[in-house]
């Protein structure tokens, strides 16, 4: 059993410091593989699929933040401030501002996470077990659609959460805390479920506290409760009741696990195999000497998970319909539910500790491998097939003059790359994708719409074009037979 000081919960168990050590170089293996694969995703472009085209073309016009949505103007704040910050300072132009922009959307979700483990004490870095799973399952299942701000907001969460229940014994920690619980009530929809845990984690904290530090953690649990208030009501209240829909539906009809036409979200279901696999690996074996052994059987369900997450990887490959990032759009509100599923096994842990010894075990290290080895694994896939997709709309766009229907644009290429276009193409930002993978910046072709949007622009109104230092939509205008307009050349 895993005995656990009271006053800072410190692991007596030699088990849980040889799992600590364990988990420590998975994770640095993990995390710099992460890195690696999002470098490369961001390379490829990859921000810009949904709605990650239009911000970009909204930010290059405005040369400012576009806080698209009320409540995730601090997810939007961390995203875009690095190309902001670059725009102002004069450093990028339309490929910089690009690649500028796809880096922030993939790496911002991992600083968080490795904040978390930096806070960690040296007694509790197996903790950060929970926050790994959570980004191997849930940020990785949706990670293929960067642009959406889940991906941020959880992070955010699991940093903020463990400096409340871990760091408490440094000077820094309570103002940092406070500081990172201000903007709560408008980082994400999700807060309105992870505030209530980071508010009952603070009161925890006030209770075993006395004085101004006391104060400041019931201060603190206040407003993360009234952060949470705040994103229930944009949830009762959205801004828009046709997206809260969607959101509902694709949730509830697994849009986010399976497209009827053979795409299948592979980083989703090999999360769900890994979480079903962690709760029902069989239990271990206690020798006379008082030590535990993990059972044979728990090894050959690692082993055959390891043989479907591979598997996965190389379907994915082999067969381009399978990889379909929609699925990871529609898959956007599952981190914050993993991660509610994971801090309530963080809690239950910390009021229980002897149930480390369910997890602190060598078959529990090996599942995040696995889970890493097949969600990244696919990941570096669906990021290739990304790659070709924009080389192909360049082409397109190169060889073309005015509006190139989708149809006509997906007709002009081989069966392989006919596919992957339609996957990867997103019906109303098309146009602007055309706009920032236009060459040199010089826009004379615009993929269209599939049907008119009410919310986007027209592609025949010459008053409604996007005008912008950082590219040039003059030669595009001739095409149509539009008048000359105000465009700002780079």
């Amino acid at each position: 059993m895993v005995v656990m000081r009271e006053d800072t919960g410190a692991a007596a168990d030699p088990g849980v410091v040889a799992f600590a050590r364990s988990l420590g170089r998975l994770s640095l293996a993990i995390l710099a593989a992460a890195c690696a694969v999002a470098i490369y995703a961001a390379i490829a472009g990859r921000g810009l699929h949904a709605d990650g085209a239009r911000y970009l073309v909204l930010m290059l016009v405005s040369e400012s933040f576009n806080f698209a949505e009320p409540s995730r103007i601090t997810a939007h704040f961390l995203a875009q401030a690095p190309m902001v910050l670059a725009m102002w300072l004069g450093l990028v132009d339309l490929d910089g501002a690009r690649l500028n922009f796809c880096l922030s959307l993939e790496l911002v979700p991992l600083v968080p996470l490795v904040l978390c483990y930096a806070v960690l004490a040296a007694d509790r870095k197996h903790f950060f077990y929970f926050p790994l799973l959570h980004y191997l399952t849930g940020t990785l299942s949706a990670g293929a659609s960067p642009i959406v701000e889940s991906l941020v907001a959880a992070g955010y969460f699991w940093l903020l959460f463990y400096l409340i229940l871990f760091a408490l014994l440094r000077r820094w920690v309570l103002p940092a805390a406070l500081l990172l619980a201000l903007p709560l009530a408008v980082l994400h929809e999700s807060i309105a479920l992870l505030g209530v845990f980071l508010a009952a984690g603070a009161a925890w904290r006030g209770r075993r506290e006395s004085g101004v530090r006391a104060a400041a953690f019931w201060l603190l649990a206040a407003i993360c409760l009234g952060g949470a208030l705040a994103q229930a009501a944009f949830i009762a209240m959205p801004r828009s009741q046709e997206q809260r829909d969607g959101v509902i539906e694709a949730l509830f009809g697994f849009y986010w696990l399976y497209a009827r036409g053979g795409g299948f979200n592979m980083p989703a279901i090999v999360g769900l195999l890994g979480v079903a696999l962690l709760t029902l690996l069989p239990s271990r074996v206690r020798r006379s000497n008082g030590l535990y052994a993990e059972r044979r059987g728990a090894w050959l369900a690692a082993a055959t998970f390891a043989v479907i997450a591979v598997a996965g990887v190389a379907v994915a490959a082999a067969v381009p319909q399978t990889v379909t990032p929609w699925l990871h759009f529609a898959a956007r509100h599952i981190p914050g539910l993993y991660a509610a599923g994971f801090a309530s096994a963080v809690v239950v842990t910390l009021l229980r500790p002897s149930l480390c010894r369910l997890w602190i075990r060598p078959a529990a290290v090996a599942i995040p491998g696995v889970l890493a080895a097949g969600a990244l694994g696919w990941h570096v896939v669906e990021a290739f097939h990304w790659a070709s997709f924009t080389a192909n709309v360049r082409g397109i766009l190169a060889e073309s003059r005015g509006i190139v229907p989708r149809e006509a644009a997906a007709a002009r290429l081989g069966a392989r790359d006919r596919r992957i276009f339609l996957n990867m193409a997103w019906s109303w930002s098309m146009p602007d994708l055309s706009i920032v993978l236009a060459p040199g910046g010089r826009v004379s072709a615009l993929i269209g719409r599939e049907r008119p949007f009410p919310f986007a622009w027209s592609l025949t109104d010459p008053a409604q074009f996007p005008a912008s230092r950082f590219f040039d939509i003059s030669a595009y205008r001739a095409a149509i037979g539009a008048a000359p307009g105000p465009e700002r050349r780079p």
